[in-house]
């Protein structure tokens, strides 16, 4: 069975790729630009519209600037390794937006449906081994300082060939999950969270969500537009599974559903988990005789001194939204069935 990993840190191990202390300049700046890259492939997978990436080698058939008019891809197929790495260092300041040109980010991996899920486990398990290679070819010898061209040489061309091998990898998932697509035709997706692993594929269901009437009615009494609209998209995923690191739109953990209903409603630079959350908003606390629809509740019972596990949103009429746990659905609850709790506002 083909090793798997998960997105997350597929893409951490990508961003910690780093040449040696004493690398010279052009090196350490490729290997950043293969890192973020590698990065940028890897956040494509799973979002269900994936492009294929360009390849990495069209980008370096172009000529290099500098004395030696080759082109770095040539230099790297000669092993010309003299040349090939003063060119680098001739051109720091272009290596060090090669990854960044190449592939935009298209939006974070978030609900992924477990077919797609599958593919991109395996495809971040090859992914990994590139990473793992390049790592290997960068630190297998010490450099000396000033560092040797010699040395550096077939450095720079493992970058290359990882970018090569990843950039393949991905371009083959984009097939996979295209063909996929194609059987699944309008069925509702089976969700997995973005940290997808071979271990955790149970399919999950979903309940009967709240009609638009019913969603109306509990926020008739709200005139802010971005609150209503806040409240509304929250109250909409009553029914979808809890998944945790899920953003939606399918499944949700409890700072996903808070972060994905502001986002909706244009609330902007909303952070990512409870935690986060709670520190962007706690210099505007609210006490219980103050709440209004739209505050985000954290219960007192993982509050953890200010590091808070869990959030909810206040509905109004003494009821909370949330995205509970794993095993259990988004739902509306009695806030006096909370208990202690703080309480902040946007």
């Amino acid at each position: 069975m083909a090793a798997t990993a998960s997105v997350g840190d597929t893409k951490a191990k990508a961003l910690a790729l780093r040449a040696q202390d004493n690398a010279s300049d052009g090196l350490k700046a490729l290997v950043i630009s293969a890192g973020q890259y590698i990065w940028d492939l890897t956040n494509q997978l799973g979002t269900g519209n994936t492009a294929a990436p360009p390849s990495f080698e069209d980008l370096i058939t172009k000529p290099a600037k500098g004395d030696d008019k080759s082109n770095y891809k040539d230099l790297a197929d000669t092993t010309n390794t003299s040349k090939l790495s003063t060119i680098y260092n001739q051109n720091v300041s272009h290596i060090k937006n090669v990854g960044l040109s190449l592939v935009g980010d298209d939006g974070d991996v978030g609900t992924q449906i477990a077919g797609v899920a599958g593919i991109t486990a395996t495809t971040c398990g090859k992914i990994e081994s590139a990473i793992s290679d390049l790592d290997s070819a960068l630190h297998s010898v010490s450099l000396p300082s000033p560092p040797s061209y010699a040395k550096e040489g077939p450095m720079i061309k493992a970058c290359f060939t990882a970018m090569d091998n990843v950039c393949a990898d991905v371009t083959s998932a984009d097939t996979q999950i295209r063909d996929y697509a194609k059987t699944v035709g309008d069925t509702h997706p089976t969700v997995v969270s973005s940290d997808y692993s071979s271990n955790n594929s149970t399919p999950l269901s979903y309940t009967t969500p709240l009609t638009g009437t019913q969603v109306q009615s509990m926020i008739s009494g709200v005139t802010d537009a971005k609150t209503k609209k806040f409240l509304e998209t929250a109250l909409d995923q009553v029914g979808d599974p809890y998944v945790y690191g899920a953003e939606g739109p399918h499944a949700f953990d409890c700072s996903g559903l808070v972060q994905y209903s502001a986002e909706q409603a244009g609330i902007k630079n909303v952070p990512r988990t409870a935690s986060e959350q709670y520190n962007a908003t706690k210099n505007n606390t609210v006490s219980p005789g103050n709440l209004k629809p739209g505050d985000l509740i954290f219960p007192d019972a993982e509050f953890n001194n200010g590091n808070p596990g869990h959030v909810m949103i206040y509905v109004g009429d003494g009821k909370v939204v949330e995205a509970p746990h794993t095993g259990d659905h988004v739902k509306v609850i009695s806030l006096s069935a909370v208990g202690g709790y703080h309480a902040t506002r946007f």
